[in-house]
């Protein structure tokens, strides 16, 4: 999975509003995902993952009970690639680590409390990430 988040955003009045100045000499961006696996129960599965299975091209991924992605400054974007090795067959999804939250990156900021960012994933109908392993 591959995050980009652009230096200029729009606001919720739609205004642009550039991440730099709001950051000051913070670097990076975090969010905290959990990989789920569809079941016939009313909630899905989370999966427990070992450090052995996941890895990371940019930026960093840890697993503490959730994945932990820290995106980081490359070309003047935060960017963050990683994959999952999934040794089993079935209907999966990213998502929130608390799925009724909304999927939200937090800015690494020196002059604020906390930024976050709401967000979703691209080429998807809602803030989960599909997908199937055959």
């Amino acid at each position: 999975m591959k995050t980009v988040i652009p230096n200029i955003l729009l606001n919720e009045d739609v205004e642009e509003i550039d991440i730099n100045e709001l950051r000051g000499d913070g670097e990076t961006a975090s969010t905290v995902l959990n990989l789920y696996l569809e079941n016939s129960f009313n909630q899905p599965s989370p999966i427990v993952l070992s450090e052995d299975e996941i890895f990371s091209t940019i930026g960093t991924v840890n697993y503490h009970y959730d994945l932990v992605i820290t995106a980081i400054g490359v070309d003047g974007q935060s960017q963050s690639e990683f994959g999952i090795i999934l040794k089993e067959r079935g209907n999966y999804f990213l998502g929130s680590a608390y799925l009724q939250n909304p999927l939200s990156f937090y800015l690494e900021a020196s002059n604020y409390n906390q930024i976050s960012i709401n967000t979703n994933f691209s080429n998807q109908d809602s803030d989960r990430f599909r997908f199937s392993v055959e």
